[in-house]
């Protein structure tokens, strides 16, 4: 009989970013049983950085990922075994690269480095940072610097796409969902879930989709990444003609629909104080 790995993995995931997708797809792939923690917005400022959002969202964003079996909150920011012990976990998972707290100590105990620690790969390209970046950028009307590395992101994509065919229903009738889905949150997921909770015995897929008239936060690729995460969302699509015309097909975007999302994304982003971070972007 195999013996079941249960790991477990924490973390800010502020801002909920494509780095993040990828972080916990990673680490899902790697165990049966993921249980998945992060830190209050006290406890990020004690060891680390005052966090951008606050721990409400980033605690219901995590909530809707597929890739969490289990999720767990105010959890230590300093890894522990006993941290391992208490979830019944024989693993510790992070990424590859340094974590060290604000008074430059290690932030993993060194009892889990020694002997229950695995490393997955860092996500090239975004971080919490860059993305703060490129919020004020976009405050400011500057230009925005996506990842344009197309063929690692498709690389995540895929993976992603593969992940949600596993349990993807081919004997359902689908609704497609067309939006922008830029600076994914708990905006677009509460109104989603209100057409889902409608459409229960359908396929949700989401249509990606570009507007001439949008600047945006994150490019193509790098939304349908985050999107295809969500659990309520059976997959995703970047290209519409790929919907049939006997579907139910919305466009969130059109404000004489009865689901338009109303997402101000502009006055969302103008909320941001961004001088409590001017530090941490170099400005």
């Amino acid at each position: 009989m195999s013996i079941t790995k249960q790991y477990f993995m924490d973390g800010c995931f502020d801002g909920y970013h494509y780095g993040h997708v990828n972080a916990i797809l990673q680490g899902k792939l790697l165990c049966d049983t993921l249980i998945l923690g992060t830190h209050t917005n006290e406890e990020m400022t004690e060891h680390k950085n005052d966090p951008l959002y606050n721990y409400s969202e980033r605690i219901f964003m995590l909530k809707y990922c597929k890739y969490i079996d289990m999720f767990v909150g105010n959890v230590n920011y300093i890894v522990s075994c006993e941290t391992l012990d208490k979830f019944n976990c024989s693993k510790y998972l992070h990424g590859n690269e340094v974590l060290i707290t604000r008074n430059g100590e290690n932030g993993i105990d060194t009892n889990v480095i020694n002997n229950r620690y695995i490393t997955y790969e860092t996500t090239n390209g975004i971080s919490t940072t860059s993305l703060l970046l490129r919020l004020y950028n976009y405050s400011l009307k500057k230009e925005i610097t996506f990842n344009n590395n197309f063929d690692y992101l498709t690389n995540i994509y895929d993976k992603t796409i593969k992940y949600n065919l596993i349990n993807y229903n081919n004997s359902k009738k689908i609704i497609y969902l067309e939006h922008s889905w830029d600076l994914l949150n708990s905006i677009h997921i509460k109104h989603v879930q209100k057409i889902k909770d409608k459409y229960f015995e359908y396929n949700l897929v989401a249509v990606v989709s570009n507007y001439d008239n949008e600047i945006y936060i994150y490019n193509q690729l790098e939304r349908a990444i985050i999107l295809s995460s969500i659990k309520i969302i059976d997959n995703v699509i970047m290209k519409s003609e790929y919907i049939n015309n006997d579907e139910i097909y919305i466009n969130l975007n059109n404000i004489n629909n009865e689901y338009f999302l109303n997402f101000n994304k502009n006055d969302y982003i103008m909320n941001i104080n961004f001088n409590k971070f001017k530090k941490k972007i170099n400005l």
